[in-house]
């Protein structure tokens, strides 16, 4: 199969002739993490999906569609402005709404969702300007896979 092991040896017969062969002339694999973020930033006191970020999310989902067998926590994060029991729910609220988005719209079942609300107990920016409150109300989301690529000569 011009993979360059003596057809007697050859244990897989019909590798490709680009891809790299072990000693026993089958395809060697390497592992690549293959991961996606979808952050999300809010108005003050609410927990509105803005439009703009529709294509975000919407490559988020088209990721979880690819992998169906992996799974996603949204995390809320409010600012440290207002009450910290009130931005606890806030934080949920908008966790809940990226969750609730991504199972109406693009069709991920709910179970491998998961919403948390973190309030204010995880400020990215701890300064009491404008700017550092809108960069703290937000979601924040990872999902990554493990894929096994074929190594090419």
């Amino acid at each position: 199969d011009n993979d360059g092991v003596i057809d007697s040896k050859d244990n897989c017969a019909t590798t490709p002739a680009s891809d790299k062969v072990d000693a026993q002339g089958c395809t060697i694999f390497t592992e690549e993490k293959l991961s996606r973020t979808l952050l999300i930033n809010f108005d003050n006191n609410k927990a509105v999906i803005k439009q703009e970020y529709r294509n975000e999310v919407a490559k988020i989902a088209n990721f979880l569609n690819k992998y169906s067998h992996t799974s996603m926590t949204i995390a809320g994060h409010t600012s440290s402005q207002g009450a910290a029991a009130y931005n606890q729910k806030l934080s949920q609220k908008r966790a809940d709404a990226v969750v609730a988005l991504l199972v109406k719209d693009f069709g991920i079942k709910q179970s491998r969702l998961k919403a948390k609300g973190y309030g204010e107990t995880l400020l990215i920016n701890t300064a009491n300007t404008a700017a550092a409150h809108k960069e703290n109300r937000r979601i924040e989301a990872n999902v990554s896979v493990t894929e096994k690529v074929r190594s090419v000569r």
